[in-house]
């Protein structure tokens, strides 16, 4: 991996993109931590799976175009199985329960991301966007890792392990180029 522990360190605090539902309670049960755990899933899978979109508008490296689109495919099925499985057990994707502090913070740094984007040409902007990706596949990987410890359905686990290691395989790609 050519990302230095230095810039991992000052990089991760920046990987939560996900930007989920208002403020509320929290689940006080493992059911419902499940359920708003797949709602901050849900909401990072919205926004990644639509991330190599941004070659309409911007030029980057072909790597860098085939990787996000692996990538934003990866998210694609994450959100369309997550899609499901609300539907079949009735919880709520929006329903993240986080604090507004946190949407806000999280709001920004999106905002902060799209317009740095759009301000960058060339190499710097397919390294920030690879960097971006990075924080996205970083994060997703440990919520995934997470959300396995309280599912208990087979067929999701088996699913949702299968993600994880997709998601993993991706990072360490990306990790090698950046």
């Amino acid at each position: 991996m050519k990302l230095p522990l230095a810039a991992a360190l000052v990089l991760i605090p920046l990987f939560a993109q996900a930007a989920g539902g208002g403020g509320g309670h929290l689940a006080t049960t493992r059911t419902g931590q499940l359920h708003e755990g797949y709602a901050i899933l849900y909401d990072l899978a919205e926004k990644e799976k639509n991330a190599n979109l941004i070659f309409v508008m911007k030029t980057g490296e072909p790597w860098t175009k085939e990787t996000t689109k692996e990538i934003a495919d990866l998210y694609a099925k994450i959100d369309h199985d997550l899609s499901a499985w609300a539907s079949d057990d009735s919880f709520d994707l929006q329903a993240t329960h986080l604090p507004a502090i946190e949407t806000d913070t999280r709001s920004a740094l999106n905002s902060a991301h799209t317009h740095d984007l759009f301000a960058t040409k060339g190499d710097p902007f397919d390294h920030l966007f690879l960097i971006l990706q990075w924080q996205s596949l970083f994060y997703g990987t440990y919520l995934l890792e997470n959300l396995q410890k309280d599912e208990t359905n087979p067929s999701r686990l088996k699913a949702l392990a299968g993600y994880e290691r997709e998601m993993r395989r991706l990072l360490e790609r990306v990790s090698e180029k950046i």
